[in-house]
């Protein structure tokens, strides 16, 4: 219970889906989802910012530092975060409208490459690249895993037929 938490920041370690409800990103979780109890949120930039780490006692910075903590728990197993959860069509119309377009445009990905890379279970960009070298973010071979029915929430196990689209 969220309630009987005494650490200032939460954080949810969360496993990446990509495409359908059951293709998942290995080795990467997602940590954008915190919690907080509303006299420690100070403003929703600053609840962004904080970092997915619990710093030892020694770190004098987060003294001052408004982005790490000691007093921060982090969830293991704290749920599913799906993300580009479209058509290959209406995913290639986000990435040319997004805010990054520029460099969708850029990298010069076209329709069917997208399309391809959704059919063949690649990720259309990697997480892993420095954010400066945004021309090889586009062109990576990261394959997605298909999980098991045991690995998606109990709800999507209820309603298999009604999803069926967006299961691999």
């Amino acid at each position: 219970n969220l309630k009987d938490l005494k650490e200032k920041v939460i954080i949810f370690k969360q496993k990446m889906f990509y495409y359908k409800f059951n293709l998942v990103l290995k080795n990467f979780h997602w940590y954008g989802t915190r919690a907080f109890k509303k006299k420690n949120l100070t403003t929703f930039q600053w609840m962004r910012q904080v970092k997915p780490k619990k710093y030892n006692w020694w770190r004098l910075d987060i003294l001052w530092k408004k982005d790490k903590y000691r007093n921060l728990k982090i969830i293991e197993n704290g749920g599913w975060h799906f993300t580009q959860l479209k058509s290959p069509k209406d995913l290639y119309y986000k990435f040319l409208n997004d805010e990054h377009h520029d460099e969708f445009e850029l990298s010069k990905v076209k329709f069917s490459k997208v399309k391809d890379m959704i059919k063949k279970r690649y990720t259309i960009y990697s997480h892993f690249i420095d954010k400066r070298n945004w021309k090889d973010r586009w062109n990576n071979k990261i394959k997605l895993t298909k999980v098991s029915n045991r690995e998606m929430p109990i709800f999507l196990l209820k309603n298999l037929n009604k999803y069926k689209k967006w299961l691999a």
